[in-house]
Parts: structure tokens; C-alpha cells; sequence
């Protein structure tokens, strides 16, 4: 047994990339005589879009001779986007079918995971170094950190103040 990646064009571009503005939110309220304010954020309806028109079929082969002809038999694990592999894993696309197939090959789920990552992972290196130069990703990296920031010091601001 063995595992094959085909890469597949598709037709739309994927519309769901990153943000591209991350805003402040400002919530403002009067009890009685007393005004408050709570400072939040957002993000921008507009986003990134992402260009690239690939998909990746996953797939485990399993070649054996019958009557002394070769024959071959395919299960389909999952088809990938080229930016699933970046958002999600193996695990969020294909996790339901490897569970039946372990049963229906008496093979343990692991043992299919090993076949598959060990043809995925290198793809997956590959498309995250890629994607790591894009002008989303920069972005999604500094809006990471402002808010990283903004948490922190909404913590420190809380020890000493209280919530609210």
C-alpha cells in the first residue's frame, strides 16, 4: 500500500483569506450619571484574496496480482485546497474516512497517518514557505502581534483596576 497526492486546478479562487484591516471598536454607555467605555476590536470586511487555483487529492493505492494480472484498488481520503493545508490539517479534512478505512484494511489509523504525512508533510513545507512571503500573511503576523499586545496590556490593566 502506498499513498498518492494528485495535484488538481480548481476553477474559483478561494475569497476567504486573511483580513485586511484590523479596526477599534469603541462600545460607549451612560448609567445615571456615570459614563463608561470599553475599547474592543474588529476586523474589515474586506479580505485578502487568495490566487492560487490548486487542490490536492489524497488518496492510499493498493496494488496486488489476481489470476496473474495486476490489479488496483483506490480509496479517496480527502481533496485539499492549496490553502487548507495552511489553515487546517490532515486531521480536520480526513480524519472520518481514515477512521473507516482502518477498519475496512484491519490496518490501525496511525499506520495510514505515517503513510500519508510522510508523502504530505514535504508539500506542506513547501506551501507554508510559499505562503509565508505573501502580503497576507505579513499582515496576519501584525494584526497576531497587536492583539497579542492589546491582551497583555488589558491583563495588566485588569490586575490593577479590576474588570469593568
Amino acid at each position: 500500500m502506498y499513498c498518492v497526492i494528485q495535484e488538481i486546478k480548481v476553477k474559483k479562487a478561494n475569497s476567504h483569506g486573511a483580513y485586511k484591516e484590523l479596526e477599534v471598536s469603541e462600545l460607549k454607555w451612560s448609567c445615571g450619571d456615570d459614563y463608561h467605555c470599553k475599547y474592543s476590536y474588529t476586523y474589515s470586511y474586506e479580505r485578502f484574496e487568495r490566487p492560487i487555483k490548486k487542490a490536492y487529492k489524497v488518496s492510499i493505492h493498493h496494488s496486488y496480482r489476481e489470476n496473474g494480472k495486476v490489479k488496483k484498488k483506490q480509496w479517496v481520503l480527502c481533496t485539499m485546497n492549496y490553502y487548507d493545508i495552511i489553515d487546517f490539517g490532515l486531521y480536520d479534512c480526513a480524519d472520518h474516512r481514515i477512521k473507516a478505512l482502518s477498519e475496512e484494511l484491519k490496518i490501525t489509523e496511525d499506520e495510514i497517518y505515517n503513510m500519508v504525512l510522510s508523502k504530505l508533510n514535504p508539500l506542506t513545507e513547501q506551501i507554508r514557505t510559499e505562503f509565508q512571503e505573501t502580503e497576507e500573511y505579513k499582515v496576519s503576523q501584525q494584526h497576531r502581534a497587536i492583539i497579542d499586545k492589546y491582551l497583555q496590556a488589558k491583563r495588566e490593566f485588569e490586575d490593577i483596576y479590576g474588570n469593568d
